[in-house]
């Protein structure tokens, strides 16, 4: 049936409300990235792997389609143990 009933339930919408949550992950990232920075925590390069914490560089940047699903929103113990307030 055209027009769908639930303008909601087409394609077009879901991949735009993916889009918007995608863009939120990405924006609470760098908000909490940038708060880090405040506290003095260093970077840590994605690169080097096996932490994953709002501290890490060029993650958005990852050659990675499944980066946007798994966007890092939290700092670890080694991130705590670097606050510095001052």
């Amino acid at each position: 049936m055209f027009p769908p009933e639930d303008p909601e339930d087409t394609a077009i919408a879901r991949d735009i409300q993916h889009q918007d949550d995608a863009d939120v992950r990405g924006i609470r990232y760098i908000i909490a990235h940038e708060v880090g920075h405040g506290l003095h925590i260093e970077h840590y390069a994605y690169a080097q792997g096996g932490r994953l914490t709002v501290m890490v560089t060029e993650y958005l940047d990852a050659d990675d389609d499944d980066r946007w699903n798994n966007v890092p929103n939290s700092y670890d113990a080694t991130d705590s143990g670097q606050i510095r307030v001052h």
